[in-house]
Order: C-alpha cells, then structure tokens, then sequence
C-alpha cells in the first residue's frame, strides 16, 4: 500500500498533522502499519496539537528518523524537537 506501480517509496516524506491521539484505525501502533512504515524508509514529519500527544505519534518521527513538532497549549508558539 505504500508503493504504487513498482516506486520505491524510500526517501518519501508523510507530514502528519494530529490531534495527538490515535482516532482513525489502523492505528500506528497495530502490528503492522508502523513496522511497514519503517520498513518502507519513508520518514514522518509530526505535528501534534496536544496537551496529551500519543507517546506512538511522538516516536513514529523518531522511529523514521525524522522531527517532531509538539505543542500542548494551541495559544502559545509550538517548538520544533529534533533527534540528532
């Protein structure tokens, strides 16, 4: 599903912008969306507008080796996290 006429989808960029939570299945952390993410070497961009963000959200960026972008208070500035 993350290929489509025989493109290799590594180096693809998927920019999720969330509530924080996991509302719409498949979920993430279902045993076979993440791992084929990954798998696949496309890298996630996420913005999480939460004060409560999914820790699986936070990690998926991380996981691909990516940045997130969290911000627990939607009237304030959000700050960029990068894992170096």
């Amino acid at each position: 599903m993350l290929s489509a006429g025989g493109v290799d989808p590594a180096g693809s960029l998927i920019i999720l912008v969330t509530d924080g939570e996991q509302n719409i299945e498949p979920f993430v952390d279902h045993p076979t969306v993440k791992p084929a993410i990954i798998s696949s070497g496309i890298m996630v961009d996420s913005i999480l507008l939460s004060a409560n963000a999914d820790n699986v959200l936070i990690s998926l960026a991380a996981d691909t080796g990516d940045k997130f972008i969290h911000s627990s208070n939607t009237n304030l500035p959000a700050y960029l996290h990068l894992d170096t």
